[in-house]
């Protein structure tokens, strides 16, 4: 919450804070931002949240392979993979994860 919050702080003023390509197509959707910023916005977006990951990665990457005994693991009780992406649980297929 305090790095949602910091962004909006920081980028409220240039960007409108859209931290988010969603954000961004709604904003352009209803007319509230210009179409031609969309591609612009949301690479800037996926350039930043990548970017963001692996800084995480690089101060965190001792803590990472002790935790997961030298193995990246994406799931499971040692999983790592969690610390950058949302995983679906293993019991749920594919409707009930479009629903979640």
């Amino acid at each position: 919450r305090f790095a949602v919050t910091l962004g909006i702080l920081v980028a409220g003023q240039v960007s409108g804070a859209h931290l988010n390509p969603a954000v961004t197509f709604a904003m352009c959707f209803l007319a509230r931002e210009p179409w031609i910023k969309l591609p612009i916005y949301t690479l800037a977006q996926t350039l930043g949240a990548f970017l963001g990951a692996g800084i995480i990665f690089g101060l965190y990457y001792d803590a990472i392979w002790a935790f997961a005994n030298n193995q990246l693991i994406v799931s499971g009780p040692n999983g790592t993979a969690g610390i950058f992406a949302t995983y679906p649980s293993g019991h749920l297929d594919m409707v009930n994860g479009f629903f979640d």
